[in-house]
């Protein structure tokens, strides 16, 4: 009699906790991969009054001039680009008559994958989601330049001349 209950236990009660907790939002915060960024916190971006344009550290900024004094929702973001292109993220205020603010990042990003970003959808895709960590990106590292002078002379190497040309 003891196996019987045990049984209904074990195959009816847990797949219905698993199933529970698996439809239970995440609560533990896992980094982010190494070299991967998100949109920034709604609590990281300032307004410039005089431009009346949205920007955060780091290269993000908005270029349209937005009536919103204060945002407080993550809509998304959207990837435009051929494997790698520009990053826009999207926040909304809760102010009534005003336009979502839409963040564009200043350096390329490859095309990114996983989270809740789209298939291709011919030269953009879409995540949408209200967690930012849902629509990680990883942008291209740009070569550091240094004096242009230098950089030829050591490209250059030997003459045409010494090669017999």
């Amino acid at each position: 009699m003891r196996y019987p209950k045990f049984s209904l236990v074990f195959f009816v009660v847990l797949p219905l906790l698993a199933t529970e907790s698996a439809a239970a939002p995440a609560t533990l915060v896992s980094p982010l991969p190494k070299g991967y960024l998100t949109c920034p916190e709604i609590s990281k971006l300032q307004k410039d009054p005089n431009k009346m344009t949205w920007s955060a550290k780091n290269g993000w900024k908005s270029y349209s001039p937005s009536f919103a004094s204060h945002l407080n929702k993550f809509l998304g973001a959207q990837w435009q680009g051929v494997n790698v292109g520009n990053i826009t993220c999207l926040y909304q205020s809760d102010e009534k008559m005003t336009f979502p603010v839409s963040l564009e990042y200043n350096l390329l990003v490859y095309m990114p994958a996983g989270g809740k970003w789209s298939k291709n959808l011919g030269g953009y895709m879409n995540c949408v989601s209200h967690d930012q960590k849902q629509c990680i990106f990883k942008p291209q590292i740009q070569a550091k330049t240094g004096n242009l002078y230098q950089e030829v002379g050591r490209l250059k190497g030997t003459s045409q001349q010494e090669i017999g040309f």
